[in-house]
């Protein structure tokens, strides 16, 4: 006889000390996903993309779509999967290359360097 295998719950701590139960069944909620993402036909920037999936599946109903992520890992993973992907934090200034990812310039943001892009001069 097998012992069923119990996983433990995962738990996410608020800055208020709450313990908040995460639920692992809607991190692949596909049905779900499918039906809020069918709805959605206009350009996307997903904060905190992970590793892109949402991104891939609406560039394959060719439905602009930009994922920012500060993970170097989900990034790869992303980039892997053919995600327009950026590695940045989201808290940051994006304009310029999410500019350059919805209107299509010709240098791809997942080639563009690293470095974060000037931000603009404040109107006068």
């Amino acid at each position: 006889m097998t012992a069923a295998l119990t996983v433990p719950p995962v738990v996410l701590r608020a800055s208020t000390g709450e313990a908040l139960e995460l639920d692992f069944g809607r991190w692949h909620a596909i049905e779900e996903e499918a039906e809020l993402l069918d709805a959605v036909d206009g350009p996307v920037i997903d904060l905190g993309c992970g590793p892109g999936r949402l991104v891939v599946r609406l560039a394959s109903r060719r439905v602009p779509a930009l994922g920012v992520d500060s993970s170097p890992s989900a990034i790869g993973l992303g980039r892997m999967r053919g995600a327009t992907v950026l590695q940045r934090d989201i808290f940051g200034p994006l304009r310029d290359w999410v500019r350059m990812a919805v209107e299509g310039a010709t240098a791809h943001p997942t080639s563009a360097p690293q470095t974060t892009p000037p931000r603009p001069a404040a109107p006068s």
